[in-house]
């Protein structure tokens, strides 16, 4: 035990997330170069130009794309990167940087287990899912926002659970800090700070906590959480004259899911779809240089909505196969391709969402049956199969928990609420989603897919001592 570690298994769960990422980040080093720290996964190549030009003096623009400033992503990583270009310092070095406090993620979820006082076991394996399942590693260990995203979230819910069980209120506020914070990194959450106050207020009014309390940390978690999201909404309404955080929204409604509708009504591929969608729309944006400016918001908005509304059957047919991809796909097929472990179907590949709406059933099944054959396919079909029996455990074990610990019920109830809530993101991402934009969750997954391990066990032992306590037959 020491003054960071609680215990000797905390102690171990760290040395070993740190070294089995460090020894990914030198197999890359040395495989690949600098070129695998940016380039494959996520949006890593946008953040390092936009890093490149604040280092230059150009202000947050993308130099390389279009020279004019930034209207989509969030500051935070861009920032995080320009340090370590502004010391001269090798990349690997902001990434090592990284390791150390993301590495962190699997101690805060074994004690956020630990202040409901939840069973050890669950807490361990909690510990082990966030240490050594492939996704936290990756992303711990690219130059991708994902990584730091998903740990200030996790502490976010910590400290938000500190409040809820210990009446802690410098706790309330550093929770609604993280959550805030968050938002600098990965701008998915910049409703949910309202959502989590609202979830505040209903439990006051329930008398699941005194009504005062809740009223008072409701309030303060609002008001926190909007001062930090408003410096960048004041500089969004100084520079493109828009009072909002980021400009995703609308794009996204048109480029992803209007893309993703067109896909499956003319069974053509995603990037053929968007090829199409945008092609369409570039002759009328007044921005036409950067898509994502907000000076194109409106026009995508217009163009947006009757194309979804033209495209109500696609919608029902991609919402649940979408849905499927962002909570049950491991994406481990494509992290095997781009580290050189496994090679990719020469004659490439459909994904499974697009795969099931493009054809009949039959055709669609005969296509998953060759995909299967090969090395690539048949992990992506094992990535599946294992996120779904995660998420099942997890559904499982939040119900088990619920009954079993009715001081645990708040985290049940705030975790129903992000699956809700990320299930209203599907439908504004539908043909653009990956395992990656789920890794915030993914604590959440683990914890509870932890304790529907840790109940079946359980039962398992206790029907064993069962059937030996009663007498055999002379």
């Amino acid at each position: 035990m020491s003054m960071f570690f609680a215990n000797k298994f905390e102690t171990w769960i760290y040395t070993a997330a740190v070294a089995l990422r460090v020894l990914l980040l030198f197999y890359i080093a040395m495989q690949f170069g600098n070129d695998l720290l940016i380039t494959p996964f996520g949006d890593g190549p946008k953040y390092f130009r936009l890093a490149t030009s604040i280092v230059e003096g150009q202000g947050f623009v993308d130099s390389e794309i279009s020279g004019l400033p930034e209207s989509m992503r969030p500051p935070g990583y861009p920032l995080f990167e320009a340090f370590f270009l502004w010391l001269s310092a090798p990349l690997w070095a902001a990434v090592i940087v990284q390791i150390l406090v993301v590495s962190w993620a699997p101690i805060v979820a074994m004690r956020l287990a630990r202040l409901f006082a939840l069973p050890s076991g669950m807490e361990r394996l909690t510990g082990y899912f966030m240490a050594f399942e492939p996704l936290q590693i990756l992303y711990s260990t690219t130059l991708s926002s994902d990584s730091f995203g998903m740990f200030l979230f996790l502490l976010g819910t910590y400290y938000l659970a500190r409040f809820w069980q210990e009446k802690d209120r410098m706790a309330l506020g550093l929770a609604a800090f993280c959550f805030g914070f968050f938002n600098y990194f990965r701008s998915l959450g910049i409703y949910l700070g309202f959502l989590i106050a609202f979830l505040l207020f209903c439990c006051g009014i329930a008398r699941l906590r005194p009504w005062r309390e809740m009223r008072f940390g409701a309030t303060v978690f609002v008001i926190i959480f909007s001062a930090l999201l408003l410096p960048w909404m004041l500089r969004n309404y100084v520079t493109f004259g828009s009072f909002a955080f980021t400009s995703a929204l609308e794009r996204h409604l048109y480029d992803y899911l209007g893309s993703a509708l067109v896909a499956a009504r003319d069974k053509i591929t995603f990037e053929e779809a968007r090829t199409k969608t945008l092609g369409e729309i570039k002759p009328f944006l007044p921005e036409p240089d950067d898509l994502y400016s907000f000076k194109n918001s409106e026009v995508f908005r217009a163009r947006a909505i009757p194309l979804i509304l033209g495209h109500k059957k696609e919608l029902v047919k991609l919402y649940p196969l979408a849905w499927s991809t962002f909570f049950l796909s491991g994406n481990y097929h494509y992290l095997g391709y781009r580290l050189g472990f496994i090679e990719k179907p020469q004659e490439g590949f459909q994904s499974f969402t697009l795969l099931f709406v493009s054809a009949s059933f039959r055709e669609s099944w005969d296509a998953l049956a060759r995909f299967i054959k090969e090395p690539y396919g048949l992990v992506a079909l094992l990535g599946r199969v294992f996120w779904v029996a995660l998420f099942v455990g997890s559904c499982y074990g939040a119900i088990r928990i619920w009954r079993r610990y009715p001081s645990a019920r708040f985290l049940a109830i705030l975790y129903a609420l992000l699956v809700l809530y990320s299930s209203v993101l599907v439908v504004t991402t539908l043909g653009g989603l990956e395992a990656r934009h789920r890794l915030f969750l993914n604590p959440f997954i683990f914890l509870f897919a932890s304790a529907g391990i840790y109940f079946v066990i359980e039962s398992w032992h206790a029907r064993r001592r069962i059937v030996a306590q009663v007498p055999s037959k002379a």
